[in-house]
């Protein structure tokens, strides 16, 4: 079950707009329970790909699927530790590579090339 780790980048001053479960119900998939990520920046990893989607299996978020709203703005203090997720493939499919896409999603994030904050990031996963 490999893990990867995903850290926010410091952004100074940001103040995320998290949205509500039923908004955010319009660009992604919510099947957890909805105070699971209230005052979040919501984390959604999907396989970017139809084939992708059906090789990278369950998906587990530790501690949860997202970053909590109370690490932020980032204000350049020396002692701040950026909000960490771990994300566990529990059963992906053995020597496939498989490309993830991980997108955040608050109001004021977009998902363009150049946006800041860019809120996504696309990786390959192989387990050999």
């Amino acid at each position: 079950m490999p893990c990867v780790f995903l850290e926010f980048n410091n952004i100074t001053g940001w103040v995320p707009e998290p949205y509500s479960p039923e908004e955010l119900q319009k660009y992604v998939k919510v099947t957890d329970d909805p105070s699971s990520f209230a005052d979040l920046v919501y984390l959604d990893c999907q396989g970017d790909s139809f084939a992708d989607q059906e090789n990278v299996g369950p998906i587990e978020y530790i501690p949860n699927k997202g970053f909590p709203t109370r690490y932020f703005p980032y204000r350049g203090h020396p002692d701040y530790m950026s909000p960490l997720v771990a994300i566990r493939f529990r059963r992906p499919h053995i020597g496939v590579a498989i490309t993830v896409t991980c997108k955040l999603w608050a109001k004021n994030i977009q998902h363009t090339k150049g946006a800041i904050p860019n809120g996504q990031i696309t990786f390959n996963l192989l387990v050999d």
